[in-house]
């Protein structure tokens, strides 16, 4: 009799809006407000735009947006790599999230607002850590 296949263990995220779907898949959650319709990252019961209570309704963020802004860090704590590029992005449902952009170089002139973007689930280990955590980053969105 064929032993039944064990499912590989699931990597722990970096954040707690960090998730996977049923088939394993990667996605950054968040609620939409059901009153004004207004996306947030992550979980929370009060609109901070309407105020409406208990109107949350978990969504999907979408995977792509724009680089609404940018810092590029020069010192950061021992093991983390710089300098890197620390950027805020308005995705396109609405949502406004932290995050790192990879693929471009570390120079202002490089860089341009409004440049679009999309995420990069990635596997990695951060100092000190004995497992591998899914994180999320950006890169550019050539396509």
């Amino acid at each position: 009799m064929a032993e039944a296949a064990t499912p590989a263990p699931v990597t722990p995220s970096i954040t707690s809006h960090l998730k996977r779907d049923a088939d394993g898949k990667p996605y950054i959650a968040g609620v939409k407000c059901g009153n004004c319709g207004h996306t947030y990252v992550g979980e929370r019961n009060v609109c901070a735009k309407c105020y409406a209570r208990n109107q949350m309704q978990p969504v999907r963020l979408a995977e792509k947006g724009k680089l609404y802004t940018f810092s590029i860090i020069h010192r950061s704590f021992p093991g983390i790599e710089t300098p890197f590029i620390d950027i805020i992005v308005d995705l396109d449902d609405g949502a406004h999230i932290k995050g790192i952009l990879k693929g471009v170089d570390p120079d202002p002139a490089k860089i341009a607002f409004d440049m679009r973007v999309k995420v990069d689930y990635q596997e990695v280990l951060p100092a000190g850590a004995k497992e591998k955590y899914l994180a999320y980053y950006f890169v550019p969105d050539n396509g």
